[in-house]
């Protein structure tokens, strides 16, 4: 195998692993973070169910905040589809010349905007 076809597969596995992590990240921001569940001890389940000191307050369920790396997936994947420089203007609207740059707390924003972009 010559060095310019090794150097060929890898950036193709490059690639590949870049397509991946983004389709991974999307169902991950779609379902929500997956927590694993164990069943209490035997000693410690109540036999029968006590009402609650403090009955549950209606509340509205919090909005998971998503993640620089979802941010920078969901990005990448509108940029791969001929966006690259609507991405980098729209990273410009919110003051930044990297994600790095953007507040966490206007992710969700940022994120509704490129897909907005992305659906023009």
């Amino acid at each position: 195998m010559t060095n310019e076809s090794m150097r060929e597969k890898l950036i193709a596995v490059a690639n590949l692993l870049a397509d991946l992590t983004s389709a991974v990240a999307e169902v991950a921001a779609e379902f929500g973070e997956v927590k694993r569940v164990e069943k209490p001890a035997a000693e410690t389940q109540p036999t029968e169910k006590q009402p609650s000191e403090n009955p549950p307050t209606e509340t509205q369920p919090e909005e998971k905040q998503p993640t620089m790396e979802e941010v920078r997936a969901i990005l990448a994947d509108i940029s791969r589809n001929g966006k690259t420089e609507d991405m980098k203007a729209l990273l410009h609207k919110f003051g930044a010349t990297r994600l790095s740059e953007i507040k966490p707390e206007d992710y969700t924003a940022l994120i509704e905007a490129a897909r907005g972009v992305a659906d023009a």
